[in-house]
């Protein structure tokens, strides 16, 4: 009886296949392509993203138009064209201004400049936004001395080296020209160490703003005549000085490499006598960094080197 069974349900398995697969067939030997199908002269699927097809690049202008049309940035610019003609009422600026604004970020300062009639404006920020910001280091403008009539920096709190960024600032600004950096809201005592970061600059005023939605505290700088011999009060301010020093490169080079020099073994002679008890007298201590200044000029020199004798007649006898 169960042989016969499973005779039957052998027969129906077949049975199930056989039609099965001749559906099969009838789908696909008869059955049209819906609408939707690919197009069989379409490229093939991307198999990594190298293959994938580049989507259209969205231009400067339309990306430009987004962003200047949204109610954060115009908020923004308006923020600022408050604090400018602020500005313009005490006679810091006019349409003829020439103007930089350092840490420019999008270009809302510069924007707002436009719009309130300045022509000549300069924006800068370590990463460019065209066509209202150019890519230059805060910390080393590449401009001539004295091009400004307006130095504008909105983040001076935020700079990486504030006294090198103010340095630069007072650099391009010309004699009589107006700096005016932002930083947040402070008392006196924050503020009085910010004014000790410009050398050649002279206090105008101070005051509370609201800058793109934040309490911050201005500060109004008149840029006087240089004093190179005050300025030197730090190891920056030395370095600085060195690096800006003449118009020979070999010079300034070897000039900077002497100040290195310098500061390292005053700092070795410090360590003697803290930890070591060791006086050295200034004569010795002068003799000795001659002598170290000359040794690590001289085997670091790629070209010839002077003497020893010409050493002491000057460092830069052979240049």
């Amino acid at each position: 009886m169960e042989k016969h069974i499973q005779t039957f349900l052998n027969k129906i398995s077949y049975l199930a296949i056989t039609i099965a697969t001749f559906t099969l067939l009838l789908v696909f030997l008869f059955q049209t392509p819906p609408e939707t199908c690919i197009n069989p002269n379409h490229k093939p699927h991307p198999r990594s993203s190298c293959d994938a097809a580049h989507r259209p690049i969205t231009t400067i202008e339309k990306k430009n138009h987004r962003l200047w049309s949204t109610h954060t940035w115009r908020k923004s610019v308006d923020s600022f064209s408050a604090i400018f003609n602020d500005l313009r009422t005490l006679k810091h600026i006019s349409n003829h201004t020439h103007a930089l604004i350092v840490s420019a970020g999008g270009g809302q300062a510069v924007m707002s400049l436009k719009e309130i009639g300045l022509h000549e404006i300069t924006g800068v920020e370590v990463v460019d936004s065209p066509p209202l910001v150019s890519r230059a280091d805060p910390h080393n403008l590449p401009f001539f001395d004295g091009v400004f009539n307006l130095g504008f920096s909105a983040h001076l709190d935020l700079a990486l080296f504030p006294s090198r960024y103010v340095r630069e600032l007072e650099r391009t600004v010309v004699v009589g020209g107006v700096i005016v950096v932002c930083m947040e809201e402070c008392g006196n005592g924050e503020m009085n160490e910010a004014l000790k970061l410009f050398r050649n600059s002279k206090f105008s005023q101070a005051k509370n703003v609201t800058l793109m939605g934040s309490k911050m505290t201005m500060i109004i700088m008149k840029r006087i005549k240089s004093r190179e011999h005050e300025s030197i009060q730090t190891i920056s301010d030395l370095i600085y000085f060195a690096s800006k020093w003449g118009r020979n490169k070999r010079k300034r080079k070897r000039f900077v490499a002497i100040c290195y020099d310098m500061i390292w073994n005053l700092w070795r002679f410090r360590n003697k006598r803290l930890f070591h008890c060791e006086n050295i007298s200034v004569h010795n201590g002068l003799e000795r960094i001659k002598a170290m200044t000359f040794f690590w000029v001289k085997h670091r020199s790629n070209k010839g080197m002077c003497s020893w004798e010409e050493w002491l007649i000057s460092p830069f006898y052979d240049l």
